[in-house]
């Protein structure tokens, strides 16, 4: 699924084949904005290690800057 759409076998297959995973595989990937991977797991990580690459992408610190959290110290 794809937000509320279903992806047909064909076009799961196709992404899986253009992201290298193979049949029956289990992989967690991070995909940049950009399109590019920026992380691949090949068991389910930690949330913690996730928020941590998200936040040191460019465009995550740039959000954070532009508006600080209310939890900040």
């Amino acid at each position: 699924r794809v937000g509320e759409v279903t992806v047909s076998d064909a076009d799961a297959d196709l992404l899986r084949s253009g992201l290298g995973i193979q049949p029956g595989e289990f992989a967690v990937l991070l995909i940049g904005k950009d399109g590019g991977v920026k992380a691949r797991h090949e068991s389910v990580p930690a949330l913690s290690e996730l928020f941590t690459l998200v936040d040191g992408m460019p465009m995550r610190r740039s959000e954070m800057r532009a508006s600080p959290s209310v939890c900040s110290d």
